[in-house]
C-alpha cells in the first residue's frame, strides 16, 4: 500500500469523524432534554462529558474499550441498548468510512 492510500483512508476517516461526533452528541443533548434537561444543561454535560472523555483519552494511553470497560457495569450498554439494533453505533461507520474511499479490505 502506497502513501496516498493511507492518505485516502485518513481522510475518510478523520474527515467523516467530527459529523458523527456532532450526531452523538445531538442525540446525547436530545436524551437529556427528553428527560427533562434544558436544552442548555443537557447541551453543557454533554461538551464536558466528550472533552474530558478525549483528555482521558489521549492521557492515559489505554485502549478505548479498557477506558469504557473501565466505567462500565457488564452488560450496562446492553441494557441501556435493547431497544436499539445491537450494532447500532459501530456498524454505521465501517460501511461509510470505506464508501468514502478507493480503499476496501
Amino acid at each position: 500500500m502506497d502513501e496516498e492510500d493511507y492518505l485516502d483512508m485518513a481522510t475518510a476517516l478523520s474527515g467523516t469523524g467530527p459529523a458523527y461526533a456532532y450526531l452523538i452528541m445531538e442525540a446525547m443533548v436530545d436524551a437529556g432534554v427528553h428527560m427533562g434537561l434544558s436544552r442548555e444543561l443537557a447541551r453543557e454535560l454533554v461538551l464536558q462529558t466528550m472533552k474530558g472523555s478525549t483528555n482521558l483519552a489521549l492521557a492515559s494511553g489505554q485502549h478505548l474499550a479498557q477506558l469504557r470497560n473501565n466505567i462500565t457495569s457488564p452488560g450496562m450498554l446492553e441494557r441501556s441498548c435493547r431497544h436499539a439494533p445491537r450494532c447500532i453505533f459501530r456498524c454505521p461507520f465501517l460501511p461509510l468510512a470505506f464508501s468514502l474511499t478507493p480503499f476496501s479490505p
